[in-house]
């Protein structure tokens, strides 16, 4: 597994729960933590980007989609530890938007396969 934690702390990131007739837009991860996944859009948060900016950009980037954030879902800590070492500590926050246009791409294209899918994928993601 490739290691991806910072020795200063926890990498700042953000994912978007965006919502649309009933269903949540999912990706499959491409890379590690968690390649080949079904998750939220999102990713890390930049230097001088406000939360809201940087799920936006993230969802345009992964997906394609445009949105509005309406607000925090909320704050987890992804951490992974191998043989007691730590691998990866994110403090992901999790905002809720609503889709405003665009599609997702379709699964077979770069640069994310994304879809839209049931509530209860969502579920399993933010337990």
């Amino acid at each position: 597994m490739q290691k991806t934690h910072s020795p200063a702390g926890p990498i700042a990131a953000v994912s978007a729960l965006l919502v649309r007739n009933d269903e949540v837009l999912m990706v499959k991860r491409g890379r590690a933590p968690n390649a080949g996944l079904w998750s939220f859009p999102g990713g890390k948060i930049q230097a001088g980007e406000r939360l809201e900016e940087a799920v936006l950009r993230e969802l345009a980037e992964e997906t394609g989609v445009e949105a509005e954030v309406r607000g925090l879902v909320r704050v987890l800590d992804v951490i992974a530890r191998e043989a007691g070492q730590l691998q990866y500590h994110y403090l992901l926050v999790v905002m809720r938007c609503d889709w405003r246009a665009g599609e997702p791409w379709p699964p077979t294209m770069p640069p994310t396969p994304a879809g839209f899918r049931s509530p209860s994928c969502a579920r399993a993601v933010i337990r």
